[in-house]
């Protein structure tokens, strides 16, 4: 049987997130202390995802390695993952298909780097540049 692929606008992610969320019921994540300056209400959701660095040079990566997805919005996502990513890199990160939703790929521009209260983990906030599948 043929498998068709269709081609995602970040723009259809973010609403693809937003639809999902309300049927899992899931709540907005609470704001951080201080100025909120997202554009989009984001999404608490707990997600195994695949990611790599596309970046060229000594953080690129061929293999995918496996992470967390935290939240998500219409802009971008924050993921759990074991290295710590420069401001501006870019993300390859490969979601599986959900009850609610198709496997996809996207690719998101690091914005900022946070150590998990893990130690060795890091929480990665990035806006999606791109949807691949």
């Amino acid at each position: 049987k043929a498998r068709t692929t269709r081609r995602y606008q970040a723009s259809d992610l973010g609403a693809a997130a937003e639809r999902h969320t309300k049927r899992l019921t899931a709540k907005p994540a609470a704001a951080p202390a201080g100025s909120e300056r997202r554009k989009h209400p984001r999404w608490e959701q707990r997600i195994l995802v695949k990611y790599r660095c596309l970046t060229k040079g000594l953080m690129h990566e061929v293999d995918h390695r496996v992470g967390m997805l935290l939240d998500f919005s219409r802009g971008g996502l924050v993921v759990m993952a074991l290295r710590e990513y420069l401001k501006g890199m870019v993300l390859e990160i490969k979601m599986p298909e959900t009850p609610v939703g198709p496997a996809q790929t996207v690719h998101a521009q690091v914005l900022w780097t946070a150590p998990h209260e893990k130690p060795g983990q890091y929480r990665v906030g990035g806006e999606f540049v791109k949807a691949v599948e």
